[in-house]
């Protein structure tokens, strides 16, 4: 039978068990232990070792691994386990501390030796005045009722302790085997306590072929014996008692940054199970890149932050960026106080501008906002700036799309999920959105068309910012029904221009490049009743314009029959019925008109947009004109023209190449005869019978 294999411990904070479970390369560090060790047996002198470091680096790990090798068939070593952090009182610990010995050495030559060690142990401790009724001698084989049965007998003429000890001491060094008693946790005692442990370790116990290795923190070790009457504040004298007590000190190895960040890697990966994609634990991975979580370099810190994300996190997978949940995460741990207070911050941290090189400022606002001291400000600051990476002011709308798309907590959409632990109360769900995505085109068809219809109605542009991140999730049939319930969400809005629309259209292309023949012919037979094909035609000038690019795989290509063989023609056909049907009504009031124009040139052939323009522009019974067509390509707004500049130049470049020669040579004549007198700066002087934005319009064109 195959062994099982060992699950991972995503909420323990035990030590390892065995070398497999080994990541930090311990088991180098506890063979040299042993080596240490196997010195010391041949001495056959009691020696205490102390295996030293800091909180949560991997002592009691070390522990194991050490006692592992010792308890192995031919090691020549008995190991005695005693954490006297597990008992109430002196009393108590006492009792215990002579039982683990008691349980070990119970294999001496002369039957009698033990009995000595027993009578040696009830001597110190009755006269030690520290023996009552306890269950915890009869491990050591004192019978409580004969030690107190009254002090005559006590004083009775019997063996000394000296004598007792010389008996024992000649025995144990005829023992074949030494002991190794281990106390692990000793950093955690009560003063009184601790000092109890040493003096039974210094005076009572430091017998031949017994060793003592005890685990702790020096630093809070020493602030322990610092509070006893021995030190009494002085870590001079608590360091000169430690050092009476530890013959051999053991520094465990540091914690290597390449180990700390394999045990980060390995538990990210085990996130896995959460459903995060591989692109959010990349970006995750490039948070602890980062350096700004410093606190996460021991092992039971990593531990028991990782435990803390998968309580929590399982309550927003789906709804949050799982990079700025760590980071959220770091600072509810480690900050409270931050995490607590930048909830109530909200709007200052949107307005709040800065760069995020730019620790010092934040770790100011910070301390301003009395949410730390400057201690802790620098550090905190250093999480926020990468939760807040660009300019907090989230009117800029790239960065806000950036925000939305991935669900940073730097949206103030998103904002409120990082503290409520899911959706707040009549928010907007990324996860059912992505279920009612997929229903559509099953049995829940109609239940998944009303909740998106809604949330389309609801936060058309977040929706859409949504909906594009779950493409890759949907079938061919998913992707047909959302393009006609995108279809019809988008004529029942005011008409766009194309430039106003770009994420939409995009996300319609990404949704074309799904569909096979089948559901091509779906999604048109749906639509076919209706005038609803604007959305459709933009979606499938992106979708050509993305795969006639540069560098697009062969691959990508090949996917796209059910756009090009069934689509395309049919929405082309559409075209000009549509146009025709708008041109009673003045340019102005269907401007979105020109970008119909473009995606008609650029999908079926600039000859039949010229062909169609010379037969209905600037003709008696029809109201498009030609000024008219030239205006819209400008902003009404003149303080808006410099913004667009670059737009409104590629709109009248394209619309001079829609243009059948027989109009460009009028066009061009109206350009030259309207502007051949304007100055430079036409805007401020213009001629009463030309609209401004003709003029401007006009005069752009000739520059190009």
């Amino acid at each position: 039978m195959s062994e099982r294999p060992t699950p991972s411990r995503h909420f323990s904070d035990d030590p390892i068990e065995n070398e497999t479970e080994d990541l930090l390369d311990r088991r180098l560090f506890a063979r040299q232990v042993v080596e240490v060790l196997e010195h010391v047996q041949k001495e056959q002198s009691s020696t205490v070792l102390a295996l030293m470091g800091p909180w949560g680096s991997g002592k009691s790990s070390v522990l194991k691994l050490v006692t592992e090798k010792l308890q192995a068939p031919k090691s020549p070593w008995t190991v005695a386990h005693f954490n006297p952090w597990e008992f109430s009182d002196v009393q108590t610990l006492a009792f215990a501390f002579f039982g683990a010995i008691a349980n070990v050495v119970h294999d001496f030559k002369d039957e009698t030796a033990f009995e000595t060690f027993s009578s040696y142990a009830s001597k110190l401790l009755s006269f030690g005045g520290a023996v009552t009724a306890s269950p915890l001698m009869d491990w050591i084989g004192i019978n409580p009722g004969k030690v107190a049965e009254n002090a005559a007998k006590l004083l009775s003429p019997q063996p000394s302790v000296t004598v007792l000890r010389a008996r024992l001491e000649t025995a144990l060094r005829e023992r074949a085997r030494p002991t190794l008693v281990v106390l692990d946790d000793v950093d955690r005692l009560m003063p009184s306590e601790l000092l109890m442990v040493f003096k039974l370790i210094r005076l009572l116990g430091r017998l031949p072929n017994i060793c003592y290795l005890l685990a702790y923190d020096e630093a809070t070790l020493l602030s322990v014996l610092q509070e006893t009457e021995l030190a009494r504040g002085n870590t001079g004298r608590a360091l000169a008692y430690l050092e009476k007590i530890v013959q051999i000190r053991l520094d465990l190895p540091i914690v290597h940054a390449q180990q700390a960040r394999a045990m980060i890697d390995e538990s990210l990966r085990d996130l896995g199970s959460l459903r995060q994609s591989e692109e959010a634990q990349e970006r995750a991975k490039r948070l602890f890149d980062s350096q700004a979580l410093r606190r996460l370099k021991e092992p039971r810190s990593i531990k028991r932050f990782f435990a803390q994300l998968r309580s929590y996190l399982p309550l927003v997978t789906g709804e949050v960026d799982l990079a700025d949940f760590i980071g959220v995460t770091y600072l509810r741990t480690y900050h409270p106080s931050v995490f607590r207070g930048l909830y109530h911050l909200k709007e200052e941290l949107m307005e709040h501008t800065r760069s995020p090189t730019e620790t010092k400022d934040i770790a100011v606002f910070l301390v301003d906002h009395g949410l730390c001291d400057r201690s802790e400000a620098i550090e905190a600051g250093r999480v926020l700036s990468l939760l807040f990476p660009q300019s907090i002011e989230l009117g800029l709308a790239p960065f806000e799309r950036l925000a939305v798309a991935t669900r940073r907590i730097a949206s103030r959409e998103c904002f409120d999920r990082y503290f409520y632990f899911g959706i707040p109360p009549k928010a907007f769900s990324d996860e059912q959105l992505r279920k009612h995505a997929r229903y559509l085109g099953t049995p829940r068809n109609a239940e998944a068309t009303a909740e998106l219809k809604k949330d389309l109605s609801t936060d058309f542009e977040m929706t859409v910012s949504r909906l594009s991140q779950l493409v890759a999730e949907l079938s061919a049939t998913n992707s047909a029904r959302l393009l006609a319930l995108l279809s019809s969400a988008v004529q029942a809005m005011p008409p766009r221009r194309m430039s106003k629309g770009e994420e939409l259209y995009l996300l319609g292309a990404s949704l074309l490049g799904k569909l096979d023949h089948e559901s091509s012919r779906s999604l048109l037979a749906e639509l076919a009743p209706t005038d609803e094909w604007d959305f459709l035609l933009y979606s499938v000038w992106h979708h050509h314009a993305r795969s006639t690019a540069v560098g697009t795989s062969p691959s990508a290509q090949a996917t796209s029959t059910g756009v090009d063989e069934v689509i395309a023609p049919a929405v082309l056909a559409r075209v000009p019925r549509r146009l025709a049907s708008l041109l009673n009504v003045p340019l102005q009031m269907c401007d979105w008109c020109i970008g119909v124009l473009y995606c008609w040139s650029e999908i079926g052939g600039r000859e039949e947009v010229q062909r169609w323009l010379g037969k209905h522009l600037d003709k008696p019974e029809y109201a498009w004109k030609m000024s008219d067509l030239l205006a819209i390509c400008v902003p009404s707004d003149p303080s808006a023209q410099d913004q667009y500049d670059k737009t409104i130049r590629m709109y009248l470049a394209s619309l001079r190449q829609l243009l059948p020669a027989v109009l460009l040579a009028e066009f061009d004549t109206f350009v030259t005869t309207q502007l051949a007198a304007l100055p430079l700066k036409v805007r401020g002087v213009l001629a009463d019978d030309i609209p401004p934005r003709v003029v401007w319009a006009a005069y752009l064109l000739n520059q190009l």
